[in-house]
């Protein structure tokens, strides 16, 4: 099971779902997960080690989609300036559609990104969804428009 957990593909939906329901915990109950994701964090730690380091890196270079990923997802909380390089790589980068929406769904809720950065990344993940939807629904519609040959 151990190698399972770590094959499963991030999702927008479990990162928006893991992050609000921490926020909707008292400050006990996070002490408590986070000791629990410590736990799970050091069984995996070996195998993430020089992804971390990369990551916690002021020089970390992160112009890479599935870097930003992985960066973004070990970045401690305390670290800003390595926080600071991958605002501005995400502000430039363009991954694709699925790695772009959980990349500012990430970014959104992380704890070293500033504030005014998570906001400017929520907006911009509100537009995306918004241009998503759009997109998905004129599709449908074409297709529902053509007529079987």
């Amino acid at each position: 099971m151990k190698g399972r957990r770590s094959e499963r593909k991030w999702t927008v939906a479990s990162a928006e779902f893991a992050c609000g329901l921490l926020a909707l915990c008292h400050p006990l109950e996070v002490r408590f997960l986070a000791a629990c994701l410590e736990e799970m964090a050091r069984r995996d730690g070996v195998a993430l080690r020089n992804a971390e380091d990369r990551a916690n890196s002021a020089n970390s270079d992160a112009s890479a989609r599935g870097r930003l990923l992985v960066s973004l997802a070990l970045l401690r909380s305390d670290n800003r300036e390595a926080a600071a390089l991958l605002c501005r790589a995400l502000q430039g980068n363009g991954p694709q559609r699925d790695e772009l929406l959980l990349l500012y769904t990430m970014a959104s809720n992380h704890p070293a990104i500033a504030f005014q950065h998570k906001q400017t990344f929520r907006q911009v993940l509100h537009g995306l969804r918004k241009s998503l939807r759009i997109a998905r629904r004129a599709h449908t519609e074409v297709r529902v428009r053509r007529p079987d040959l």
